[in-house]
C-alpha cells in the first residue's frame, strides 16, 4: 500500500511577527552557507565550497553582492557530491528574487529530486510551470519510492502566481521526521508557513550526484538543465528543522543586513 499524503495550504503572504522568547541560534546545525558575496565559498567553515558555472555574475542586491543566473546551461554552482541527508531531519534556505516565476528551475537541489527516467533520490526548491502545475515546490524523493511513477514525490507547495516579483524572498524548506517512518515538510515564503504534507513514509534521501545551487546539475559531467533566471543570495543548509520563531527571525535578519 502506498504511503499516504496530506497538504495543507497556509495563509496567504503577509509580513512576519516573529514574537521569540529568547534568542535563536541561527548557527546552530548550520552545515553549509553560501553568502553569495562574489564567490562561491561555504562559509560554514565545513569547506564545501562551489564551484560556479561561466554565466554566473555578481551585481550588487540586498546585502553585499548577490548571483545572478541567467538560464542558460552554464549558469550554476555546483558542489558536486555533499549535503547528504539520509534520515536526518534539515532545513534548506535560499532569498531569491526574479522578475517572471513562470519558469522550471531549481533553487536549492541535491540529486534529481523528481527528475528523469527513473527519477533520482534527492531534495530541492524548485520551480515547476506546466500547465497543470505551475508552483514554488518543497520536493523530495526518497529511495523507497524512486521508481513509483504515481507516489513517488513528496511535496509542499503554493502556486508561483502568488509571490511577488521583483522584490527579495525568502524561501526555506523544512524536513521534519515524525512517528515511525513518517515526516512532515513545510514551505515557508519570507517567514510565514505557506504549505505543509504529511507523508507516513519517508526512508533514506542520500544519493551520490551533485548538490547544487540554481540548477539541476547531476554530476561534473553532466551539463546544467533546469536553471533559474533571477537572483540568489544567502543559501543555508541545516541538519536540523528550524523552528518558525528561527525561520521569522532569520527573514527579519536578512532585512536588517545581519543573516
Amino acid at each position: 500500500m502506498p504511503p499516504t499524503f496530506t497538504p495543507t495550504p497556509t495563509n496567504t503572504l503577509g509580513p512576519p511577527t516573529p514574537t521569540p522568547t529568547e534568542t535563536p541560534n541561527l548557527i546552530d546545525g548550520l552545515i553549509a552557507y553560501y553568502p553569495l558575496d562574489g564567490n562561491a565559498n561555504d562559509e560554514s567553515r565545513n569547506g564545501y565550497h562551489g564551484v560556479a558555472g561561466s554565466k554566473v555574475t555578481y551585481d550588487s542586491g540586498r546585502i553585499g553582492l548577490v548571483a545572478k543566473f541567467d538560464g542558460s546551461k552554464d549558469s550554476y554552482i555546483e558542489i558536486e557530491d555533499r549535503l547528504n541527508m539520509g534520515t536526518d531531519e534539515f532545513t534548506i534556505s535560499a532569498w531569491i528574487m526574479a522578475d517572471n516565476y513562470a519558469q522550471t528551475a531549481k533553487i536549492i537541489n541535491k540529486g534529481q529530486a523528481g527528475v528523469g527516467n527513473p527519477p533520482q533520490v534527492g531534495y530541492s526548491l524548485r520551480f515547476l510551470n506546466l500547465s497543470e502545475d505551475k508552483a514554488l515546490r518543497f520536493d523530495i524523493v526518497d529511495h523507497s519510492r524512486a521508481d513509483d511513477p504515481i507516489n513517488r514525490d513528496t511535496i509542499a507547495k503554493i502556486p508561483s502566481n502568488e509571490l511577488p516579483i521583483n522584490e527579495f524572498l525568502l524561501i526555506t524548506g523544512v524536513l521534519r521526521r515524525s512517528s515511525g517512518n513518517g515526516a512532515n515538510l513545510d514551505l515557508y515564503v519570507n517567514g510565514e508557513l505557506k504549505s505543509s504534507t504529511h507523508t507516513t513514509e519517508l526512508t533514506s534521501l542520500d544519493t551520490d550526484l551533485s548538490f547544487a545551487i540554481g540548477a539541476l546539475k547531476r554530476t561534473p559531467s553532466y551539463d546544467a538543465s533546469e536553471v533559474f533566471n533571477g537572483l540568489i543570495d544567502d543559501v543555508r543548509i541545516y541538519n536540523r528543522p528550524l523552528s518558525k520563531s528561527e525561520i521569522q527571525t532569520l527573514y527579519v535578519a536578512g532585512q536588517r543586513g545581519s543573516p
